[in-house]
């Protein structure tokens, strides 16, 4: 599966969940902007998709982490599944 693939799944697995608000980063977005990015229960969520075995670029770390210290939730994910094990991670977020 291609990783255009895999975006759109996340996010409509994301946009399924109650209270939530997704959407996948358009084209000619500035670099390092999360795929699938959005809102769930309140709280800014960013997705950085990869295919199985890829890991983010040093600038798409760095994204992630600035999410993370603005108190959103960031992390890289191949699959459907590793979103909802993610959120699984954090208080209040398991679906």
């Amino acid at each position: 599966m291609l990783e255009r693939g895999i975006k759109y799944r996340i996010r409509d697995y994301l946009n399924s969940l109650p209270h939530s608000w997704f959407r996948v980063r358009p084209p000619g977005s500035p670099t390092g902007d999360p795929d699938v990015y959005g809102c769930l229960n309140g709280r800014y969520v960013a997705v950085e998709v990869k295919l199985p075995g890829e890991k983010p670029e040093p600038h798409q770390s760095y994204v992630m982490k600035k999410v993370r210290a603005a108190g959103g939730i960031a992390f890289a994910a191949t699959s459907v599944d590793e979103v909802k094990d993610e959120l699984k991670k954090r208080k209040g977020y398991s679906y």
